[in-house]
């Protein structure tokens, strides 16, 4: 059943109640159909199976939290608990094993994230319950090696499936080419085409020019915090010691990763795609029995084109992928469009309704005074409704759910500005910026693309991010002699910011 918590998170789970998800949880009950044929059950047993696993997922969310509120309140899934407490909360399930297997008995306390779902799982763990519980494990496994032992059946079940949600999406030949280049090769082979990669096409110097970026964007935040005049010097310098301690990682190797120490072997030795996915899990498992006191960051595929903030360790990362995205561009304020305003919206989420519930060494922390908590919620509720009024296609933003990427754009480009006045940029250079960061979110979708996406992704729709976040930046509307009539004009009183 720990396989069962750790894979039916509370988020997931609300994809079964959720009516907005309806057409979305369809898909993932067909899908497991076709998982448990493929495993050798006929049509009515794999249907009979799926069904029955749904009013499990339903059962356990009854108790559960809502997305948004996971999203938005980290307190209240990291609730703190003695070794007592959590054998009280899981009395029926054999905790000492499990702690024994991860070097974990002598702790004498663990977080918890929703203490309702895990009471519903700790339950439903009863004898009678046993060969549901086996076809669940069962299924997990199954999802998680499905695209290792039959690539075509694998590539029909997506066809057949979630690539039917929309038929704007890449055919699933496509899609599967896509993914098992760029998603499951890097991800099997972890540190060795992570650093392979990096000594190709992210040089020493290119990184080094990362660090100072993000160290000029850090240095420009303390000067956006000093000169708030809204909160107290008690937490001004609470948030100043975060920015200080805040780690930078650019690439893979400011993290040290290690090779796995999997042997794996060769087709001649009896070796297949499929086994040796097998031993790198295997090893993945000893390696976390063995460390698991130690705080390390987990192996990252460096392909991937993102940047990111982590609270729980307060650090900034910025993978290999993400040079692709400026690879030809040479000017400057075209490159604080394209890497700084990434860096610094990752950057902004230190502070946002999620990350400022976290202290410099990444701990959930109240280390804002009162009032200052009382004045950030309600501009940050001020942000939420501003949002709220923004659509595309005719479809409202969720400003409730969107609130903490909101805050960070806005934080971004706002702190990008001021250091483009320290340096006493043109109109031509805010020009420059202004119409790269628009190319940089540049995007076309389906309005079946935007109905999917606002669904439950926490990022505003990519015109959003640039129209309501310029549309609050005074600079904009000097550059641009942009007056009340215009189409992206917003009343000075209106317009908002974190700081």
């Amino acid at each position: 059943l720990f396989n069962i918590i750790d894979h039916m998170s509370p988020s997931g789970l609300e994809f079964f109640t959720n009516e907005k998800y309806s057409k979305y949880k369809e898909a993932f009950e067909k899908a497991r159909v076709e998982y448990f044929k493929q495993y050798g059950y006929d049509e009515a047993k794999s249907k009979k199976l799926s069904n029955e696993i749904t009013d499990f997922a339903k059962t356990i969310q009854a108790k559960s939290q809502s997305i948004d509120n996971l999203q938005n309140n980290p307190l209240d899934y990291y609730k703190i608990v003695t070794k007592s407490e959590l054998k009280s909360l899981v009395s029926n399930l054999p905790l000492d094993k499990f702690l024994a297997k991860y070097n974990l008995s002598s702790y004498p306390y663990f977080a918890i994230t929703d203490q309702g779902h895990l009471e519903e799982l700790n339950k439903y763990y009863k004898e009678e319950n046993l060969p549901l519980m086996k076809e669940i494990l069962k299924l997990l496994i199954l999802e998680d090696v499905a695209s290792l032992y039959s690539s075509a059946d694998y590539a029909r079940i997506l066809s057949g499936t979630f690539y039917s949600l929309n038929s704007n999406l890449l055919n699933y030949q496509q899609a599967w080419s896509v993914y098992e280049s760029y998603i499951l090769k890097p991800d099997m082979m972890g540190s060795i085409l992570n650093k392979t990669y990096e000594q190709i096409y992210f040089t020493e110097a290119e990184k080094q020019e990362m660090r100072d970026l993000i160290n000029k964007i850090k240095n420009q935040y303390k000067v956006e915090i000093n000169n708030s005049d809204w909160l107290d010097d008690s937490t001004k310098t609470e948030a100043i010691k975060k920015i200080d301690n805040m780690k930078v990682y650019v690439g893979s190797t400011d993290k040290n990763e290690k090779p796995s120490n999997a042997k794996l072997l060769s087709k001649e030795n009896g070796g297949s795609l499929l086994s040796n996915y097998i031993l790198l899990e295997q090893e993945k498992s000893k390696e976390l029995a063995t460390t698991i006191k130690e705080v390390k960051k987990a192996e990252l595929s460096q392909f991937f084109v993102n940047a990111f903030y982590d609270p729980q360790d307060n650090s900034i990362n910025m993978l290999t992928g993400y040079r692709e995205v400026y690879r030809n561009i040479e000017d400057k304020y075209a490159k604080y469009a394209y890497v700084g305003a990434v860096i610094g919206h990752e950057m902004s989420h230190a502070f946002d309704s999620t990350g400022s519930q976290f202290d410099e060494k990444g701990n959930v922390k109240k280390w804002w005074s009162e009032n200052d908590q009382n004045d950030y919620s309600t501009r940050k509720q001020k942000i939420a409704d501003y949002y709220s009024k923004f659509d595309v296609y005719g479809i409202k933003i969720n400003g409730e759910l969107t609130v903490s990427e909101n805050i960070a754009d806005l934080g971004s480009v706002k702190t990008i500005l001021s250091i483009m006045e320290s340096e006493n940029a043109t109109n031509d250079d805010y020009k420059t910026f202004f119409e790269s960061y628009a190319k940089l979110w540049n995007t076309t979708a389906t309005k079946e693309d935007i109905e999917a996406v606002m669904i439950s992704d926490n990022h505003s729709p990519n015109k959003i991010r640039v129209n309501a976040v310029l549309s609050s930046m005074d600079k904009f509307y000097e550059v641009y002699d942009i007056k009340e009539g215009d189409k992206m004009y917003v009343a000075k009183e209106d317009r908002v910011g974190l700081w």
